[in-house]
């Protein structure tokens, strides 16, 4: 990657983070760890799944295992890239 390339890509990602809005776990990890070990997924997956469950939003991922797994056991709405284009 060229400096100038390497450049870009910050400006890129630094925009794309000005989108995103941050959501603090503090005081749910303890919701999240169970439901991790309910679900049979790492805390890292779990914290989106929960957070889109208690916002009632839609948790995009291309991850197959998980799109597998919380459909077996949850309620979680999900959707794939190719859903939402």
């Amino acid at each position: 990657m060229t400096p100038p390339q390497a450049h870009e890509l910050i400006d890129a990602l630094s925009q794309l983070l000005d989108l995103m809005k941050l959501i603090s776990i503090k005081n749910i990890s303890h919701d999240i760890m169970n439901k991790a070990l309910q679900l049979g997924i790492t805390y890292y997956d779990a914290a989106y799944a929960h957070i889109a469950e208690i916002k009632n939003l839609v948790l995009v991922t291309e991850d197959k295992r998980l799109i597998n797994t919380l459909k077996k056991k949850s309620r979680i709405r999900i959707a794939t890239l190719e859903d939402i284009k």
